[in-house]
């Protein structure tokens, strides 16, 4: 009989021996099979069961390691792997509370074990007990300052705890990097903070460092794709998103992320189809939806993108697009989709203020202009002439730049600047409006302005930097006001210098620019072209009012220049891309509120070769060019 058991306990030493080295070469079917037969024979095989919890643990199914685990600390109540190993997978399972429970069992045992003080400080964290994880992961430090899983904990405590100051984290994650220069997790998260920094070169570097460790790891060539995007590096982008993808765990997010760069770089035909495969993968993929009807949009396909939108359901963004498409075709009251921005912010607004309902008022009424592009304001201030007269007094808030220029407009108004007005010092009754909010409230007509004319005048009191020479003489004075938005589609397009050329190469004019220069080069390349730079010396809107009044034509994209010479009623080319702003209108050369304005639009999208061209024409037909 002894001989026997001694046999059986050989044989299982060998079969047990034979499932380590299945299991630690990868070959987990084998070694579970193994251990599986071992515990037939004894159920209560310590080694056997430790086995088969740990492949459990790496299972599709890990929740089936905890009953594994259960019976270990039920024969071995104080084995220390069971108890590190249980507590790890409750956590996995959301169970942060009951892993506790289990980590300081495992310490009362052993107090300086470091994976228990590690994995409870990880626990209190996911409990959101901060205070008590820094204490528990100082004590890890102190123990064992070669420890870069502690250090690099420490820096997820900070991480999540102080979210706007990653100092202290980023001290920790790079603590373990310097005891673990592969420490992959502490470079993926430096790069993420660096990232949130806007500082993607080394964002980049710390990826770069984690796939060293992991080069097929998805997730990490997809964050990389996300900040090589950011530096506009388009091409280098899309190729980690295209290797991400095999791997990645979402892949509509990766299809989402090919689309949005192409997007970036212009090409809305390859960006509509990567935002369609997104939400055919996910039907309830609202952002793709948003995204798919942006594209389609700026691509002129509008009731496509309608139908986008619609399909994104509740999301914001889609149903403010919606909205501002539905106002530029005119299917849309823009007044009263105006006004529910302002009734938004003022739901919002201090308890003080008293809503304006647009009838007579004794008291003074404060005009808001929160939120909006500074041509808007532009365009709507000239109702503050009628605002004026339904109340005692008028104040207008703008931004600091505005304020000069504002101040210019007819009427006798107040100006002030947003930052400095504090509703709860203010004595009195605040009755508040809303600039966005003025047409409806005057009860104007849908998408119908007042015909001011002239309702802006540059005061010709002030000494300006401006060389005056340049604006004198017979000589056709044309003006040219470029965009630099960085953007290559929709409303926001950039218009850049370079496109320029074929209109600054004409003869018969002098050609002034007017919008500020960013490189030596193109200061020499304005030079060379014989036109007249006056953009860096323009120290405010005002100024650039005074110069624009001083010109016989402006040639503008669609930016505060464009807006100014409007209400100044000077002749005005304004060139637009395919999908421009809901001021406007669409297809129409002519809009109602500038009627100096002449409309040039893109054919295609993010093409300007015909507005250009048509420019020219224009230039030759009309004023004689050549």
């Amino acid at each position: 009989m002894a001989d026997f058991k001694r046999e059986r306990e050989e044989a299982a030493k060998e079969a047990l021996a034979a499932a380590n080295t299945h299991k630690k070469n990868g070959r987990l079917k084998d070694a579970a099979s193994i251990y599986s037969r071992v515990l037939g024979l004894d159920p209560d095989n310590l080694e056997a069961l430790e086995g088969m919890g740990e492949i459990a643990s790496v299972s599709d199914t890990p929740q089936a390691a905890l009953p594994i685990y259960a019976k270990i600390l039920h024969l071995d109540p104080e084995n220390i792997n069971a108890l590190n190993n249980r507590g790890i997978h409750l956590m996995s399972i959301g169970d942060a509370e009951a892993s506790e429970f289990s980590f300081r069992k495992l310490l009362k045992i052993m107090p300086d074990d470091i994976d228990g003080l590690n994995n409870l400080g990880t626990s209190l964290m996911e409990q959101k007990r901060y205070a008590e994880a820094v204490e528990i992961l100082d004590q890890a430090i102190s123990l064992a300052p070669n420890s870069a899983q502690a250090y690099y904990n420490r820096g997820v405590v900070e991480m999540i705890s102080t979210p706007d100051n990653q100092e202290p984290a980023l001290r920790f994650f790079n603590q373990a990097i310097k005891v673990k220069p592969d420490h992959t997790k502490a470079h993926i998260n430096i790069a993420s903070i660096y990232s949130q920094s806007n500082l993607y070169h080394k964002s980049i570097t710390h990826l770069d460092k984690a796939l060293l460790a992991d080069p097929n790891n998805a997730v990490i060539l997809f964050n990389k794709g996300l900040s090589l995007r950011m530096l506009k590096l388009y091409s280098d982008a899309l190729d980690c998103f295209k290797t991400a993808r095999e791997g990645f765990p979402k892949p509509h997010l990766v299809d989402f992320e090919i689309g949005e760069t192409n997007y970036q770089a212009g090409d809305l035909k390859t960006a509509t189809a990567f935002f369609l495969m997104s939400v055919s993968e996910n039907a309830s993929f609202t952002k793709g939806f948003t995204a798919l009807g942006k594209s389609l949009a700026e691509s002129g396909q509008l009731a496509k993108a309608k139908e986008a939108f619609e399909r994104a359901g509740e999301e914001g963004e889609a149903f403010h697009r919606l909205k501002m498409l539905n106002i530029l075709i005119g299917e849309e009251d823009p007044w009263e989709s105006l006004k529910e921005s302002f009734e938004k912010i003022f739901a919002a607004s201090s308890s003080v203020f008293s809503k304006w309902d647009g009838q007579i008022t004794n008291d003074c009424l404060y005009v808001h202009t929160a939120g909006m592009p500074d041509g808007e304001i532009v365009l709507l201030s000239r109702l503050l002439d009628s605002l004026n007269e339904k109340s005692k007094e008028t104040v207008v808030l703008v931004k600091k730049p505005m304020l000069k220029l504002i101040a210019r407009i007819n009427g006798d108004v107040e100006v002030s600047d947003e930052q400095d007005f504090k509703p709860d010092e203010t004595s009195g009754k605040l009755m508040t409006t809303h600039l966005y909010a003025a047409p409806s409230l005057l009860k104007l007509k849908s998408g119908q302005l007042p015909e001011n004319g002239r309702y802006l005048e540059p005061d010709t009191s002030v000494n300006r930097s401006l060389d005056q020479n340049i604006f004198s003489g017979n000589e056709l004075k044309i003006g040219l006001s470029w965009f630099a938005s960085g953007l290559s589609t929709g409303p926001q397009q950039e218009l850049k210098l370079e496109e320029f050329e074929p209109i600054m190469g004409l003869q018969g004019a002098k050609f002034i620019s007017i919008s500020p220069t960013d490189t030596k080069t193109q200061k020499n390349h304005l030079s060379d072209l014989n036109v007249e730079n006056i953009g860096d010396v323009i120290n405010d809107y005002e100024d650039l009012a005074s110069a624009i009044d001083q010109l016989d034509i402006l040639i503008s994209a669609d930016n505060i220049s464009a807006h100014i010479a409007g209400a100044l009623h000077k002749p005005l080319l304004v060139l637009l891309p395919l999908l421009p702003s809901w001021v406007w209108g669409y297809k129409s050369r002519t809009v109602p509120y500038y009627p100096t304005a002449t409309l040039i639009r893109q054919a295609h999208e993010n093409n300007w070769d015909r507005p250009i061209k048509t420019t020219v024409q224009l230039l030759r037909e009309k004023y004689g060019l050549a």
